[in-house]
């Protein structure tokens, strides 16, 4: 079947700000799967709504967007000009070349697009994080299963048998485009991956190549999802809006061979593939402004993950949440009284933080967060590298029991009950990425963003952002807020009880 039926105009439209975009009938169809329905249930910022009240928007819309931002850079791609336009053109009949005249590129980036969050649990990261360590590479093994429940809703719909096993193909494509990089080393496991059963080894390593192309443009540093989080979750916390008009016609496909700086870091691989870079090189002055609406956008990352995925209402119900599941964890029940990972991808937000408050371990301090009455800040630090809390163990603030001991040994100290004391440990990597993107700036070539920053001067901040997530990464001991306590002498208690903390432990 020609797939050019799939990205047929459907009656759905998605409306963003200052765009109506036409949705096709592929996403139509898998949007209205039960997989995709649910992701109506989970919140893109978590819960950030108690910081900002505008953050509620879903995984859906974030989803739909972010489908709506790479076809917008797909189709940049050849709405630029000059030397620029005749790379462009010649890399995607190359790449058309390597997908066979069956596939679709551009239905890979659009269903990729709209399912890369689709493997999610409840609350999204905060939660991966906890679930991950209970069970390695659960997310991976959740998108895997979202993926083919997809598959299995659209068995169940009235189109075409021939759209469905064309639709699935794409899919199958679409979600080996989420572990490119990792594919790419050919003694990687590829078990459980759909397109396992439906394309040959032979097939698809010859597509692979091109794949690592999709992730670049869908869920790379600079990628459509990095687009729609500037246009939305920024707006959530009342930022500006960053104008990437010039950065979508500056986008570039490049090929890139074993050993050069555009390879794909920590690859094995040795074979040639596709990238997704920025050219900046001078076009009429438009290169030099290009680079600077990415750095904005760069920058918007930023601002968005300090001032609203790290804003202190968010940092306290996260900690609230975290403290019930360790008190689950620690009765023996952990995550798994809800249900393995293949359940927890059924439910939404709401519907979890629901069964966590009916466990009569946790129910008074799930219903003080679902009601909105929040812990108090009342001592914060920033946090060293390398930073252990208690010497000679191998305990690290992001590990759960490392928190409970010390909120213990906070509670020894001060005669403050441990329920009524709740430690906050921003996660090490901060959701920190280093400015990756590939960019032409100069005869120099390509080269990463950060590289550039640091080579040249220029745009100097790319060369070490990666530094500025981590400078803000926090402890924040939090009370109950109706406690009656000496604050002064609380916080003096916590400062000295950290004094050690220079050197990075504690005795």
């Amino acid at each position: 079947m020609n797939p050019s039926e799939l990205l047929a105009p459907s009656s759905s439209v998605l409306i963003l700000p200052g765009h109506v975009h036409q949705t096709c009938l592929a996403e139509q169809l898998v949007v209205a799967t039960g997989v995709m329905q649910r992701m109506r249930r989970l919140r893109q910022m978590g819960l950030a709504y108690f910081e900002y009240p505008l953050a509620e928007h879903s995984r859906l819309v974030h989803s739909l967007g972010t489908a709506y931002w790479a076809t917008r850079m797909l189709r940049g791609l050849e709405m630029s000009s000059g030397e620029l336009l005749r790379a462009n053109q010649k890399m995607l009949r190359a790449m058309g070349v390597a997908l066979g005249p069956t596939v679709s590129l551009e239905l890979i980036v659009r269903l990729y697009a709209l399912v890369h969050d689709a493997g999610l649990p409840p609350l999204g990261h905060t939660l991966r994080i906890q679930l991950e360590r209970l069970e390695p590479n659960a997310f991976e093994k959740c998108f895997q299963l979202s993926v083919r429940r997809i598959c299995q809703d659209l068995d169940g719909t009235t189109a075409s048998k021939a759209k469905i096993a064309c639709l699935k193909f794409h899919l199958a494509l679409a979600e080996a485009a989420a572990f490119a990089p990792r594919l790419l080393d050919q003694n990687a496991s590829r078990t459980g991956l759909l397109f396992n059963d439906i394309i040959g080894e032979a097939e698809f390593n010859k597509m692979l190549p091109v794949l690592m192309f999709v992730h670049d443009l869908v869920h790379g540093v600079c990628a459509a999802d990095l687009f729609d989080w500037s246009a939305r979750d920024l707006a959530a916390i009342g930022g500006h809006p960053v104008n990437v008009d010039l950065l979508l016609l500056s986008g570039a496909v490049l090929r890139a061979e074993k050993g050069s700086p555009e390879y794909p870091e920590r690859v094995p691989s040795t074979f040639p593939v596709y990238r997704y870079g920025i050219d900046c090189r001078d076009n009429g002055g438009s290169g030099k402004r290009a680079l600077y609406q990415l750095t904005s956008l760069y920058r918007a990352r930023l601002e968005v993950i300090l001032f609203g995925s790290y804003s202190i209402k968010k940092r306290a119900a996260d900690a609230m949440l975290d403290k019930a599941l360790r008190v689950l964890e620690e009765e023996g029940s952990e995550l798994n009284i809800f249900g393995a990972y293949s359940e927890l991808t059924c439910l939404g937000d709401d519907d979890f933080l629901s069964n966590v408050e009916n466990q009569p371990a946790c129910r008074n301090i799930m219903s003080q967060l679902t009601t909105g009455k929040l812990f108090q800040a009342a001592f914060e630090m920033r946090i060293p590298d390398n930073f252990k809390i208690f010497e000679g163990s191998h305990d690290s603030a992001d590990e759960a029991r490392a928190r409970s001991r010390l909120e213990q040994k906070i509670a020894d100290m001060s005669g403050i009950p441990a329920e009524d004391i709740i430690l906050s440990v921003l996660p090490e990597s901060m959701q920190g990425k280093e400015p990756t993107t590939l960019v032409a700036v100069d005869e120099n070539g390509w080269q990463k963003l950060a590289d550039f920053a640091r080579n040249s001067g220029s745009v100097a901040d790319m060369a070490h952002s990666i530094h500025e997530y981590r400078a803000e990464r926090r402890l924040t001991v939090l009370l109950r807020a109706e406690l009656n306590y000496d604050q002064a002498w609380f916080a003096g208690q916590c400062k000295e009880l950290f004094q050690s903390s220079a050197s990075g432990l504690m005795s």
